[in-house]
């Protein structure tokens, strides 16, 4: 797995009848979703519909809301009938919330009269408290990845851009990527870098090669052309733990 599609769940029915080179594709309940119930509803129930078409042809994973969202229950409830390969947990605080949603499926597999452990989890180190705690991530049984995302821990509008000019990362990205690098080693699992926050194919392209040569495994892209590259700038062969 290399390249991962991320999509959101209005869009993802479109990917069902259409092709893509991406290895894994992750329909996301968070992207372009309005605070409201009915709007939560609508990309749960698109999501679904999306899992049952897809399913067979790649890996299918659901990026669901934060656990400390209260969301997650609903979300889980709505998409686990379809059968998706795993879930994708944003701004997951260390091996506790990993564990955590790990019981929940537990349940729902049961519920469903599926294997156990038959749904793979993939956390993201998203935020401060995932940067603190990413030291401490231990082996799980469902986890078969960690990734990250690129944020700022400043929440005023003027917050800075998270690259400079030339395509690196300032500080708190940086040092968010290492840590997500580390933990995935010492967990033995794959290290997922985050989309590159920059829309130009050469910041693209630069990030995407370094992200290969410090260790990543995969990447997470929003375009099939970054998928395609994706795929050729990463090895198939590159094991799990650095």
């Amino acid at each position: 797995m290399r390249s991962l599609l991320m999509v959101s769940a209005d869009n993802a029915q479109a990917l069902a009848v259409s092709s893509t080179q991406a290895d894994a594709v992750i329909v996301d309940l968070t992207i372009n979703v309005s605070p409201s119930i009915a709007a939560h509803s609508l990309a749960r129930n698109n999501a679904r519909q999306a899992i049952d078409l897809i399913a067979g042809r790649m890996k299918v994973f659901v990026r669901v809301n934060m656990l400390a969202s209260g969301m997650v229950d609903d979300d889980l409830a709505a998409v686990m009938p379809a059968c998706p390969d795993g879930i994708v947990l944003p701004g997951a605080m260390g091996t506790a919330d990993v564990e955590h949603l790990a019981a929940k499926l537990r349940v729902l597999e049961a519920r469903l009269g599926r294997e156990d452990g038959e749904t793979q989890i993939i956390p993201l180190i998203s935020n401060s408290s995932g940067v603190l705690a990413a030291g401490g991530m231990r082996p799980v049984r469902r986890m078969v990845a960690i990734g990250w995302e690129p944020f700022h821990p400043l929440s005023r509008r003027d917050v800075p851009s998270l690259m400079d000019s030339a395509g690196r990362y300032h500080d708190v990205p940086r040092l968010t990527r290492t840590l997500t690098l580390l933990a995935a080693s010492h967990a033995g699992v794959l290290a997922i870098d985050a989309p590159t926050p920059l829309d130009t194919n050469d910041a693209f392209y630069s990030d995407a090669t370094r992200a290969e040569r410090d260790g990543f495994g995969a990447k997470i892209v929003c375009s099939e052309a970054h998928a395609r590259a994706v795929n050729d700038i990463f090895r198939l062969d590159r094991p799990a733990a650095l």
